[in-house]
């Protein structure tokens, strides 16, 4: 986010600040379930954060009081929890809109169909103005599950379809998929972004193997992330006796891949580190990060990552219409004439965009 010495991110601090006092006092109120904690939490977390500090007279309404709800305390933002007495209690939504009223609420942004739902219909209650942020893709779901995933799909759009006054996407491939399903409704592309990650969180004595080369995974067990993969990858590595992988965080799929650790005889070089709310102190003594997730939007592991210096191994996502990203931070200029930078140029969406800008230039140039 910002930082006192950096001039240019203080002048659009300053900019901002200006444009909220000619538009005078505005009042947001940020929206979402809190009831795990991945990138919608992380996401809020850091939005607020940064929302409160730049004078934006915020609240934020939660459906569980989990983790999230701690941290935003913490850091004394007004946070409050909304029971529900199950995801389509009505009830919920006159509760939310009772606390848009109390505190003179005038934009409702809302992440995750739980809370766009009960959010939306708040937001219709009270009369605001209503802002939905789309994180990723839905993961596939079978049997029960898929029937009731259509349910909350089908609320939602309908919901979406009738309240909503805009949607933020965090990546140009989310949009390209998810579009359709807001026509009319005007859209824009965000990407997600992080705070500077503290010194303070280094830790004094190793957390890992020393001496052994740690890679490590951050993020849900869920199929979407690839972790069978990378297991997989493990076994096909076990001339590499110094390789240890560490998978950081918890959910549905734990249970099937250490018994995938078992059958393959990985179990002494892989340790299942659970969700760590230190992460950053594990992630400086690792040598590299793996990303083999099937689908991502924008996400923070990998920020964070790159963030700490730390090389990230990943499987070829879409999502960047660049046609490379390159670290501003590594970037070194010498003399008046020679740059040098660091740049990531594996983006076959990227490269599909320049063919397409080379089409477009050359029928200009042939007067097509």
């Amino acid at each position: 986010m910002s930082s006192s010495t950096e001039p240019g991110r203080k002048s659009a601090r300053s900019d901002s600040a200006r444009e909220l006092q000619e538009v005078g006092e505005l009042r947001v109120a940020i929206c979402a379930a809190g009831e795990i904690w991945g990138g919608v939490e992380q996401f809020v977390e850091t939005a607020s954060k940064e929302l409160d500090r730049r004078g934006v007279k915020l609240l934020v309404l939660l459906l569980n009081d989990g983790l999230l709800a701690k941290r935003l305390r913490d850091s004394a933002v007004p946070v409050e929890v909304i029971r529900a007495f199950g995801k389509y209690d009505p009830t919920g939504a006159f509760r939310i809109a009772r606390a848009l009223r109390r505190n003179r609420i005038q934009v409702v942004h809302v992440h995750g169909y739980k809370a766009s739902i009960l959010g939306g219909l708040a937001a219709r209650l009270t009369g605001l103005r209503l802002v939905k942020t789309e994180h990723g893709r839905l993961e596939p779901f079978t049997g029960w599950g898929q029937l009731k995933m259509k349910m909350n799909l089908w609320l939602d759009e309908s919901c979406s379809q009738r309240f909503l006054d805009a949607v933020v996407f965090v990546s140009r491939d989310i949009q390209q998929t998810l579009a359709g399903r807001y026509q009319r409704i005007p859209q824009i592309v965000i990407y997600n972004a992080i705070e500077p990650i503290l010194e303070s969180s280094a830790s004094d004595a190793p957390l890992l193997a020393p001496g052994a080369f740690c890679l490590g995974i951050v993020g849900r067990l869920k199929p979407v992330k690839g972790h069978e993969v990378l297991l997989r990858a493990m076994e096909l590595l076990a001339h590499r006796p110094e390789l240890r992988l560490y998978i950081f965080g918890e959910g549905p799929t734990e249970a099937a891949l250490r018994a995938q650790c078992h059958e393959s005889g990985i179990e002494e070089r892989v340790a299942f580190m659970g969700f760590r709310e230190n992460i950053h102190a594990y992630l400086r003594e690792l040598d590299a990060v793996a990303m083999p997730s099937f689908h991502e939007g924008i996400p923070y592991a990998a920020l964070e990552a790159m963030s700490l210096g730390i090389p990230i191994v990943a499987s070829d996502v879409i999502g960047s219409p660049h046609s490379s990203v390159f670290d501003a931070g590594s970037t070194l200029v010498v003399g008046d004439r020679l740059v040098k930078t660091v740049s990531w140029y594996d983006n076959g969406w990227g490269y599909a965009h320049r063919v397409v800008d080379l089409i477009a230039r050359l029928a200009h140039m042939w007067g097509g």
